[in-house]
């Protein structure tokens, strides 16, 4: 469990460190269209937060998960007041898991496919994910030709020793 917590630990300040850098754009950068598996700095973060959102919600219990339809996202700082507190849930989440008394992890996907795993395999899921994309955030950071940031797990580590 110490190894789940300390994974979505990094993930959390991965994710922090890239916020730190977004809310510093211009908003026509936050929008600007670069290419890649979500057209914008704004839709990939987007992305994230939607994924990180099902994946607490799925660690709680809920299977299908429905994402709010009052966020509001249209500038990098409210799509990041959203996204932060719950880098901070999902490491609520993970400690509370032993006393939900859940087995697995019970997903129902966006296209309405079923499937349970592990509680290890959907963190590592999620965390693999996050470094994914926030790749592709610091390509384009630098393809806008902006400062990037490191988030890489040796950074983290040398941080939090």
């Amino acid at each position: 469990m110490t190894d789940l917590i300390k994974l979505i630990d990094f993930n959390a300040w991965a994710n922090t460190r890239i916020a730190e850098r977004v809310q510093e754009l211009p908003q026509e950068l936050f929008v600007q269209h670069t290419g890649g598996s979500f057209p914008s700095i704004k839709a990939t973060m987007r992305h994230l937060l939607e994924a990180d959102w099902r994946w607490l919600h799925r660690w709680k219990g809920h299977a299908k998960v429905a994402i709010p339809d009052h966020w509001q996202t249209e500038d990098a700082i409210s799509l990041i007041q959203l996204w932060l507190p719950v880098q901070q849930e999902m490491k609520s989440a993970i400690l509370e898991w032993p006393s939900l008394g859940l087995e697995q992890v019970a997903i129902i996907t966006q296209n309405n496919l079923s499937l349970n795993m592990s509680l290890a395999d959907s963190v590592f899921h999620t965390v693999n994910h996050g470094s994914y994309h926030r790749g592709q955030l610091i390509n384009m950071l630098r393809m806008l030709g902006q400062e990037a940031v490191q988030t890489d797990y040796l950074i983290y580590c040398m941080e939090n020793s």
